[in-house]
């Protein structure tokens, strides 16, 4: 999983690509551990690259939502495709995270 994280207008953006797997979900998870820890609790994770196949992959997306959501933050996810987006979309998660088509709606998103 390669992971590219920069900021824009006091936004983290996490680039995700690769495969969602239990590797790459202990890498995210530490990833958002860092950013609660920091305190950037404003954050984007951009999906265009990600191929989400399990429910493990969704409960590491879950868990991320809910630790954010717990420290008042706020999560969003962007570029939902054919890899990620069908399994993602025909799911109940589809309501419960924020999704917008690219990262600059997702950082005029947050207030």
């Amino acid at each position: 999983m390669e992971m590219i994280l920069r900021e824009r207008r006091g936004v983290a953006i996490l680039r995700l690509r690769g495969d969602l797997n239990p590797v790459g979900m202990v890498q995210l998870d530490h990833i958002i551990s860092w950013l609660i820890e920091k305190d950037k609790l404003h954050i984007v994770l951009n999906l265009a690259g990600v191929s989400i196949t399990s429910h493990r992959s969704l409960g590491i997306l879950v868990s991320a939502y809910s630790r954010i959501r717990e420290s008042g933050g706020q999560l969003k996810i962007t570029h939902l495709n054919g890899e990620n987006g069908g399994f993602l979309k025909t799911s109940f998660l589809k309501r419960l995270f924020d999704i917008c088509r690219d990262e600059g709606e997702a950082v005029q998103s947050f207030k």
